[in-house]
């Protein structure tokens, strides 16, 4: 649980403190069909940083239209010599993925390498359901994670 928190923190900080540039991008495939987002605005975004035992290299693709979010590409790529520290960050990575399982229009992977273990998500924002992103997955990870507490999640 604490692997894991530390690479959803990781992931919200390198969103925030990551460079980005902006250019224009044609075509996105997200759930094995081609996004056209010549409309829409582009922004890549990178970031590369240390952890325990690893280098890690992240990227965003983030498409939009004024203020609205519509497609997000993550590809977070961790490199090591040590192959328990590769183990660690696929388990996590596997571990993340597995609750949005199924939901159409959210894309994930995991490849290991050698030296590398690379995630990848992609997010159609515009068709995704966003209640059962948000309502569903949350309550499954907090049943999962539950102890002695109680968790209600009204929808």
């Amino acid at each position: 649980m604490k692997k894991l928190s530390i690479i959803i923190c990781l992931l919200i900080v390198s969103i925030l403190l990551c460079g980005c540039e902006e250019s224009k991008e044609k075509k996105v495939i997200i759930n094995g069909k081609e996004v056209n987002t010549v409309s829409m605005e582009h922004k890549h975004c990178t970031r590369g940083g240390t952890a325990t035992g690893a280098e890690v290299k992240l990227e965003y693709d983030l498409y939009y239209t004024g203020d609205k979010l519509n497609l997000l590409v993550s590809n977070e790529k961790v490199i090591s010599a040590d192959a328990s520290v590769l183990t660690t960050y696929e388990n996590a990575y596997k571990s993340i993925h597995a609750n949005y399982s199924g939901l159409d229009y959210y894309d994930t992977s995991v490849e290991r390498g050698d030296t590398t273990v690379t995630s990848t998500i992609s997010i159609n924002y515009d068709e995704v359901d966003i209640d059962k992103l948000i309502g569903e997955v949350l309550f499954k990870i907090l049943w999962e994670k539950r102890s002695k507490t109680y968790y209600k999640c009204n929808y």
